[in-house]
């Protein structure tokens, strides 16, 4: 895992107390050479590596330490100014960062333990392996930077929970570092016993009741009407986590005083007060406070049983006995829940302090499948959250949102008509029109008076034939996000794009360089994160130029090559030695904008402005007919609840692409991929022989949607 060295903080060593009951035993040691005095020379292969890896001269491994052959990298077993003792070693990042680890056997269940290590001169995480019988984690513990002075970092683990085997201590390097590191340890840590703790919290809805020990942990999760366990069981998963100067802090102890929660975490000087309500349907957790100032994020996490069907849009998971979701209910909260094996879910929802942490709300439903949608409703208007509804229905299972429709490509004003007919023939009940079509750019969202030649003018008529035919129009847009021709990108990018820091050029370059040195490999961009069709890359930004890169070499050193300069509009310029490197973050073609600036709240803004009789001509956003809305922070896709089929409604799951002269028609039933069908028309797509294909698809769905009632999320 990478680690950006500017968000990383140094943990000091401290003397760890609480109620006075907290320390180290130094006489136990559980690790095996932690100090890496003991090596043993070795004999690398033909190609000059041992296992994957690079060794030093002489080729040395350390004893009982295992080189992870996953994460390749170098290590030497040096001599000069270890911390303890005459040896330490240095390793050096591989391409996808480097780890080593010491597997334990020994390590008791449920017991505290301090994982700590010395590092100098560089970054590393300490992350423990954990080993349970279907499955296997890895959760950081600690992480830090280093100058030139050996220095402390730390943080806790507690091993156990159910299927438990065995855990390993492990040191990994970010891509592209290196770091000297020396004096392991992983110290037993004398605590309270949890029976000693104090009694469990216990809240009950009208639907289920929960139990979390007062250890921090969920014990239990139970569906009133069945008496059935939907909790996880036996899992290491803290109900509440802070995350401070780099380090998963896990709780320590949890007391109740009506409905407020103290939660002492196992770092002395953190502590948060937790409002804890069971309210009609859903469990209410809000942070009342959280010290110290420091604390950069709040984690609460519920692990249960992972039903058949998995939403990370609303971050749930149902099936047709049982639904559980867990969402931020305000908008400093966001969702990113996990899976843990094949059959846990944790359900998580986090916050953080640069939008503040005191204040985030978090519901959690837990419901019988027939009351699910029900309980989530209430959830929303208990918490003064959207609970959008169409014509007195709720929004997602509104018969609008069930009603499919025509999405018109390379279409024009002039094509009105024949779309509508279209949409008759299909027995589509919505109309909408393409992004590209009606806009000439995303973010000042100036109409393409190409295809609209009148502006807003030539929109309004569209709306208003289409209304007049008895159908909803709708357009597509994408935002906020920018647009590669817009103003915000070119000729000179806005600074409130988002970006990712990278670090500095490392030689100057002229106006038709292609090959570009950095000082360093940068922490935030491929290929330290991810690439993807989504978010692909490729876009720099060097003072007021667009810089485009097919590849990069990681070197040391690091490079972006096959540079092509001054894209976008914007104007290939000479850059010294030291500049400015930013990563401009990019998603299906589209540039996105710091959530937090005040473009942001501009581009949010504009569609509203450039459709200002927006009311009367019923101008609808495409998601309104789908399960979206802003939740906890983030919006909800289409990826969420079933949406079965009106039963006899011909417009129960037809899609029609109209593609200028050629036509494609989707026949998508509310159902899983494999039953989706295809069928393409040629140019003479008038002919008869559409007016029957329209006829028997409308017909068809009607016939088959009592089938696909049941059918589970596309």
């Amino acid at each position: 895992m990478a680690c950006s060295g500017s968000t990383l903080l140094l943990s000091a060593a401290a003397v760890i107390v609480l109620a006075g009951a907290v320390q180290a035993q130094e006489a136990e040691m559980p690790l095996t050479n932690a100090s890496f005095e003991a090596a043993t020379a070795v004999t690398p292969g033909e190609d000059g590596l041992y296992q994957g890896w690079t060794l030093g001269d002489p080729p040395l491994v350390p004893d009982r330490w295992t080189l992870n052959t996953a994460y390749l990298g170098a290590i030497e077993v040096r001599e000069d100014g270890a911390f303890d003792g005459e040896r330490y070693v240095r390793l050096t990042a591989g391409e996808r960062g480097s780890h080593i680890y010491q597997v334990r056997n020994d390590l008791v269940p449920e017991q505290w333990y301090r994982l700590s290590a010395r590092i100098r001169g560089g970054a590393a995480v300490l992350y423990v392996y954990e080993y349970y019988t279907d499955w296997m984690s890895a959760p950081a513990i600690a992480q830090g930077v280093a100058e030139d002075e050996w220095t402390e970092i730390y943080g806790y683990y507690r091993p156990g929970g159910e299927g438990y085997r065995n855990s390993a201590a492990a040191i990994a390097v970010p891509t592209g570092r290196s770091v000297d590191v020396d004096d392991v340890r992983l110290e037993p840590l004398e605590l309270p016993v949890e029976a000693d703790l104090g009694p469990d919290i216990v809240l009950e809805t009208t639907l289920a009741r929960m139990t979390i020990s007062a250890a921090g942990r969920l014990t239990s999760l139970v569906d009133l009407a069945s008496g059935e366990e939907l909790a996880a069981g036996d899992t290491p998963l803290d109900v509440f986590t802070a995350l401070r100067a780099g380090m998963s802090v896990p709780v320590h102890s949890i007391t109740q005083e009506g409905d407020v929660l103290t939660v002492q975490f196992l770092d002395p000087e953190v502590r948060a007060r937790i409002r804890a309500e069971a309210r009609e349907g859903h469990f209410f957790f809000e942070v009342l406070d959280i010290e110290p100032a420091d604390v950069a994020t709040f984690t609460i996490q519920f692990p249960v049983q992972r039903r058949k069907n998995v939403a990370p849009a609303f971050n749930a998971t149902y099936d047709d006995r049982f639904g559980l979701s867990l969402f931020g209910t305000t908008i400093n909260t966001f969702n990113s829940g996990a899976d843990h094996g094949t059959t846990i879910r944790a359900l998580r929802c986090s916050a953080v302090a640069e939008h503040g942490i005191a204040g985030a709300g978090f519901a959690l439903v837990v419901a019988p499948r027939d009351r699910f949608n029900e309980a989530i409703m209430g959830a929303e208007r208990a918490n003064g959250l959207p609970c959008p509804m169409l014509d007195g229905q709720w929004a997602r299972f509104s018969d609008m949102a069930r009603e499919s429709y025509l999405f018109a490509t390379q279409s024009t004003e002039a094509d009105i008509d024949t779309l509508i007919e279209y949409a008759r023939l299909g027995g589509f009940g919505t109309i909408i029109i393409l992004k590209n079509d009606w806009l000439a750019n995303h973010g000042h969202y100036d109409i393409n008076t190409e295809r609209y030649p009148d502006g807003l003018d030539s929109v309004k008529r569209f709306v208003d034939r289409v209304h007049a035919a008895g159908l909803t129009a709708g357009v597509h847009v994408f935002g906020p996000s920018i647009s590669p021709n817009d103003p915000y990108v070119t000729p000179v990018p806005h600074d409130d794009l988002a970006y990712a820091p990278c670090p500095p050029l490392a030689e100057a370059i002229d106006e038709v360089a292609t090959t570009l040195t950095l000082t360093e490999q940068p922490q935030m961009l491929p290929p330290a994160t991810p690439r993807s069709r989504a978010y692909p890359g490729y876009f720099l930004r060097i003072g007021d130029e667009i810089i485009q890169y097919t590849d990069t070499e990681v070197g040391p050193p690091f490079r972006y090559v096959g540079c092509t300069r001054g894209v976008l509009g914007t104007t290939a310029t000479a850059h010294p030695a030291g500049a400015e490197v930013r990563g401009m973050l990019n998603q299906w073609g589209f540039f996105l904008v710091d959530p937090d600036s005040e473009l942001a709240e501009e581009v949010t803004a504009r569609p509203r402005r450039a459709l200002p009789d927006q009311q009367r001509h019923r101008l609808e956003h495409p998601l309104a007919h789908h399960p979206a809305q802003r939740l906890g922070g983030r919006a909800r896709g289409h990826q969420g609840l079933p949406r079965p089929a009106l039963a006899g409604d011909p417009r129960s799951g037809a899609q029609l692409h109209a593609l200028g002269h050629r036509l494609v028609l989707h026949v998508q039933q509310r159902a899983p991929r494999p039953d989706r069908v295809r069928t393409r028309q040629g140019a003479e797509h008038r002919r008869l022989g559409l007016h029957r294909v329209l006829a028997s698809v409308a017909g068809g769905a009607a016939a088959g949607a009592a089938d696909l009632r049941d059918a589970g999320p596309l």
